[in-house]
C-alpha cells in the first residue's frame, strides 16, 4: 500500500479494494469499526486487531466462513517480536500510511486524537514547519 492515500472520500475498505486489496490489515484504531475494512481484505487475507478498548467488534458470520480469511489479535509484544515485525516490514517493503503534521500543530493533533478523527497515524514532523 502507498503512503499518503486518503480514504476520506470513500469507505476505507472500498479505498483498499480500489488499490488492489490488502493481504494483511493491521487494525490499530480501537474505536474504528472493523466491518468497514473487510471489503478491502483480499480472499484468504488476514486482519489483525491490535488497538483495543471496551468496544465490540462486528464481523458478519458469512465472512467468517466463506472468505478463507484469518482474524487474529495481538497485544503489544516483547522486544524480539518487535524486532521480527520490523525485519518483516523491511524485507517486504511495508510502509505505514501516516498523516504528517508540523510540530507547531501538536495541540491540534492531540485534539484530533481525543475526538478520534485522524484517518491514519499522526506523525509530528519537526522539519515540516521550517
Amino acid at each position: 500500500m502507498r503512503s499518503g492515500i486518503s480514504c476520506a472520500a470513500s469507505a476505507p475498505g472500498a479505498a483498499l479494494k480500489n488499490l488492489g486489496g490488502a493481504d494483511l490489515i493491521v487494525h490499530t484504531a480501537a474505536t474504528a469499526p472493523v466491518e468497514e475494512l473487510l471489503p478491502g481484505l483480499n480472499p484468504h487475507g488476514q486482519l489483525t486487531l491490535v488497538g483495543v478498548d471496551a468496544g465490540s467488534v462486528t464481523i458478519p458470520a458469512a465472512r467468517l466462513v466463506t472468505g478463507g480469511d484469518t482474524f487474529t489479535r495481538h497485544l503489544t509484544g516483547n522486544a524480539r517480536e518487535t524486532e521480527e515485525a520490523m525485519a518483516f516490514a523491511v524485507t517486504n517493503n511495508v510502509h505505514p500510511v501516516i498523516e504528517r503534521m508540523p510540530l507547531e500543530q501538536a495541540g491540534e493533533a492531540v485534539t484530533r486524537l481525543r475526538f478520534g478523527t485522524p484517518r491514519f497515524r499522526i506523525v509530528l514532523d519537526t522539519a515540516q514547519g521550517e
